[in-house]
């Protein structure tokens, strides 16, 4: 039989070559399914925080007040579990007036457990990192913990509203035991919607 050039015969080179393709394209279909049904089963990868703060202190002897500011970024894996990274700063003023600032600095790290609902999600998170301070003329670095929680309020598809409280024990030449709350808002990126 001739061959006419440009016409492709179905030789067992061809059909073996044909069998192959498909066999790829076989395996390669249901990963590719798995992979797109994961991404819109996501929700918000990625959330940042910013907001009011307020710290209830030991420092120079007896409790304090502290206001400032916190922050944090959380990366979420799935629906309900994510690794959040949060830092703070809060001041007060020194009763002597040649004094600076007193402050404390947080910075903790770990993981955050979230339930998400429609009209808002409740989280908790156990962080550890280091409580920074500058009290009685010095300055000083605490290991520390933040134990809490937040509830964030949708308020669209992107943004949120959220109330947060965090329990944070550091030592120092003793254990301290703080209470830190925060109200602020949450900007959601890459949501995908289920």
């Amino acid at each position: 039989m001739e061959e006419t050039p440009g016409v492709r015969t179905r030789g067992p080179r061809n059909i073996a070559a044909g069998l192959l393709l498909r066999l790829k394209i076989h395996r390669l279909l249901p990963a590719i399914l798995l992979c797109a049904g994961n991404a819109l089963a996501q929700t918000h990868r990625v959330e940042m925080y910013a907001g009011y703060s307020f710290l209830n202190a030991f420092s120079s002897g007896a409790r304090h007040h502290f206001s400032g500011a916190q922050g944090s970024l959380s990366i979420n894996a799935n629906d309900r579990f994510g690794v959040a990274i949060d830092a703070g700063g809060q001041y007060r003023p020194d009763p002597r007036p040649s004094r600076p600032l007193i402050h404390a600095y947080e910075l903790l790290g770990g993981p955050q457990f979230t339930k998400r609902g429609s009209r808002n999600n409740l989280s908790a998170h156990v962080l550890f990192g280091v409580v920074h301070g500058l009290a009685r003329g010095r300055r000083e670095n605490f290991a520390a913990a933040g134990l809490g929680g937040a509830m964030d309020f949708h308020r669209g598809g992107r943004f949120a509203v959220r109330v947060q409280a965090d329990y944070v024990p550091n030592r120092g030449e003793r254990l301290y035991h703080d209470v830190r709350l925060s109200i602020g808002g949450v900007l959601r990126i890459h949501a995908i919607t289920r």
